[in-house]
């Protein structure tokens, strides 16, 4: 082509992607200013974090959660490059920094094109085809998922960029295309962490398809690889020392949870409830496993899934015939990248539990979710497969074959281009209500926050924050304290509209300590509270409760020190006043102390509702200074039985409280569960429920208080408790089990302190 038809195909290019993005996006690229798609779960955090920091933050600490403590913006999925520009230069309105999201985003799928595009052109494919296949790839692309919730994952240009780069240097062997790769990747990282990985798998694979199939010396190859993964490790790198300037926090876990579900399937790979196709069978029942999204989905469509069953043989015979073909080379290259990073996003080698392996993988060990990295398998299948239809058109075209070549071409462009307007119409739904979510969470038709205030002679200047009911704290790996659920969603809506944090946390890699210290606020009367020493305004706490029949008593507790002001979005409201908690507080454990002056050494009590209870205080080591715990090491089996506590008869269920401090590993997510068995006088289950370390609201040091609250059956006659130790060895000792009806204070004098109902308290404190 000439300079001028170049041009000329780019432009028409432009304006294919432009319509098509336009058509796909929908309300998202037409209305940005007035779509939220998703408003629960993730993407409710991921909008609120994002729109709260872009309208009311400052620089680059996140202060709408986690209040008073806040968090660094990259750890909230807040987009940072956007947000903490929009709150550098004075913060704008929620319609701004929507439009400018959603515009970016339609940007990316406009530029994934494309790059795309450029690629094919790259690879000796004709404008026509080059448009209508880059146009396939980037609408069929298994990143549109985000677009439901994870909008930072949602720029779609990333690994096209990746791709063209990596193809011009490979034809040209110019530097300047790593260089791109470095600054892309370095920008990318501060829209999502995720990207700097993706750079560093990419160069990796890359190197090491080159190294094994390109010709030439090896010394050679490795020497033309420096700059590869020189621009490849300069982008974490580079990332790590902005974190190490800018965030103060150093006790973020060190370990993620990561479950399988992080992984990619072979399900997932090839099927998809978006496509119309899959649908059917689907709905049909000929397949019940039919991928509908979730980490690792990397739907490559069918006439991609036909393409590789047919091409890799039939290239694999040709190499064996023509070994010296230069087109091969990089078809090799190309395939190792795409199947070795395929096999790496199924999770080879992590689930192989190699020892030490995660110690050379060190800069994965952050990423719970390796599946994604399926995306760049797809990228890569997608261009190998646009390039050998049209060999294979060309092929058939020249012995004469020219009704068969258009029958085929046909045949792929119809199947290809069905799949693509399944994820139109699933895209374009998503969109649709996301102009409904943006009316819920802004109350655009209904009664807002602040007329709901005004009506009750309250202003939002009049509170410091809000607290949310149900307690939930998640972002921490080692604590995973309640279900964000809907009250999420609720408290977004409260918090953007009256510019008021939340002390509850959904973020992600939180510091520990932080955590610990605000989940004590809903720990009852008898855990020290820094929540109340850590704010200095009086103003009262705008607490929120969801479901009164939810609060456990420790937080029913709370509502001791709030004036009620009405309902209102779902939601009971009250003003709770912190000096009220501490107030109560304090008469509480003055009253505990009296009596504990009382015991002698050893000893335990019970006040209030006395009816079957259990304290095991363990091995009580004379060695252990005042205020300590020490308890049993371990035990290395998977489940033991930690007691057998008899029970009297019930003439009604009860609540009743189990507890138990466990001491875990730092920086660790891993915790023990206790499962309590609840048996009839015939020795038979009747009930069973399981109380989780990881939702401990109390702690002290290494060591955290794991309890629930349930209701004990009136049949219950024995209740078995035992531990589960997953993954082994998930604690390092247990110390001081209670189980308790809920009316009943037990008071314990032992050499570690005082202990009130499984708190420790030391001189009236925690």
């Amino acid at each position: 082509m000439t300079g001028r038809q170049r041009i000329y195909w780019f432009f028409i290019a432009v304006a294919v992607a432009a319509l098509l993005v336009t058509l796909g996006l929908s309300y998202l690229v037409t209305e940005p200013e007035h779509v939220l798609p998703e408003i629960g779960g993730d993407g409710c955090k991921n909008s609120f974090t994002y729109l709260y920091h872009s309208m009311y933050g400052s620089g680059y600490w996140f202060e709408g959660m986690n209040y008073p403590y806040g968090e660094h913006i990259v750890f909230t999925d807040g987009v940072p490059v956007l947000s903490v520009l929009f709150a550098s230069l004075g913060n704008v309105s929620a319609d701004t920094a929507l439009t400018t999201l959603w515009w970016a985003i339609g940007l990316s799928y406009v530029l994934s094109i494309l790059y795309l595009y450029k690629a094919l052109l790259r690879l000796a494919v004709p404008p026509v085809w080059a448009i209508a296949g880059a146009c396939l790839i980037g609408m069929l692309t298994p990143q549109w998922i985000r677009l439901r919730g994870h909008y930072a994952l949602s720029f779609v240009s990333f690994v096209p960029m990746l791709l063209y780069w990596t193809l011009a240097w490979y034809q040209e062997r110019k530097l300047k295309y790593w260089v791109y790769v470095a600054i892309l990747g370095f920008l990318f990282s501060f829209i999502h962490p995720y990207y700097a990985g993706v750079v560093l798998v990419w160069a990796g694979a890359f190197a090491g398809g080159y190294v094994l199939f390109e010709r030439g010396k090896v010394a050679e190859k490795v020497k033309a690889m420096l700059p590869v993964l020189s621009a490849a490790t300069a982008v974490p790198v580079l990332v790590m020392l902005v974190m190490k300037v800018t965030d103060p926090i150093k006790d973020r876990p060190a370990t993620p949870y990561a479950s399988a579900e992080g992984f990619s399937t072979p399900s997932r790979i090839i099927s998809s409830a978006f496509s119309p196709f899959w649908k059917v069978v689907s709905d049909k029942g000929w397949l019940h496993n039919v991928a509908d999204g979730g980490e690792g989905f990397g739907y490559i469509g069918l006439v991609v899934i036909a393409v590789l069953v047919i091409a890799l043989p039939v290239f694999y015979l040709r190499r064996r015939r023509e070994p010296q073909h230069r087109a091969s080379f990089l078809t090799l290259i190309a395939m190792f990248m795409a199947f070795g990073i395929l096999l790496f996003s199924m999770g080879v080698p992590m689930r192989w539990h190699i020892p030490g392996l995660m110690k050379v993988l060190f800069v994965f060990k952050q990423i719970r979710t390796i599946g994604r990295f399926a995306w760049l398998f797809y990228y890569i299948v997608g261009v190998y497969s646009v390039v050998t239809i049209y060999e294979w058109f060309k092929a058939l075209v020249s012995t004469g074959k020219r009704g068969i070549a258009v029958g085929l071409l046909s045949l792929a462009l119809a199947v290809w281009s069905v799949e693509v307007y399944g994820y139109i119409q699933a895209m374009r739904k998503v969109a649709d209500q996301g102009r409904y979510n943006y009316e819920v969470i802004f109350s655009t038709r209904e009664q807002n926050w602040k007329q709901f205030l005004a009506e009750h002679g309250k202003r939002p200047e009049d509170f410091q924050a809000l607290l949310l009911l149900k307690y939930y704290n998640v972002g921490t790996e080692k604590l995973w304290i309640g279900d964000p659920g809907w009250l999420m969603t609720l408290g977004a809506k409260a918090s953007l509209q009256l510019k008021l944090p939340i002390v509850d946390a959904m973020m992600s890699r939180s510091s520990i300590q932080r955590a610990k210290d605000l989940a004590k606020t809903v720990a009852g009367p008898y855990a020290e509270k820094p929540l109340l020493q850590l704010i200095r305004s009086d103003k009262p706490l705008l607490l929120l409760n969801y479901d009164i029949n939810a609060l456990s008593p420790d937080e029913a507790y709370l509502l001791k020190a709030s004036d009620y002001l009405g309902e209102y979005s779902q939601c009971k409201v009250y003003a709770c006043y912190p000096q009220r908690i501490a107030a109560n507080d304090r008469a509480n454990v003055d009253s505990v102390m009296k009596v504990a002056e009382l015991l002698a050494p050893g000893a335990d009590t019970c006040l209030g509702d006395c009816g079957t209870w259990y304290a095991q205080h363990f091995n009580e080591s004379p060695s252990m200074p005042s205020g300590e715990l020490s308890g049993i090491p371990c035990i290395s089996s998977y489940d033991s039985i930690l007691a057998t506590i008899p029970m009297a008869a019930l003439q009604d269920s009860t609540i009743y409280e189990f507890s138990c401090w466990f001491k875990l590993e730092y920086k660790d997510h891993r915790s023990p569960d206790v499962v309590l068995q609840m048996n009839g006088a015939n020795g038979k289950p009747i009930s069973e429920i399981t109380v989780k370390t990881n939702q401990s609201v109390d702690s002290r040091g290494d060591w955290y208080r794991a309890s629930a609250y349930f209701y004990m059956p009136a049949a219950c006659r024995q209740v078995q408790c035992r531990v589960i130790n997953e993954l082994a060895p998930a604690y390092i000792a247990m110390d001081e089990v209670l189980l308790r009806p809920a009316g009943a204070t037990i008071i314990s004098k032992v050499d570690r302190g005082i202990m009130a109902n499984g708190h420790l308290l030391i001189q009236g404190r925690k």
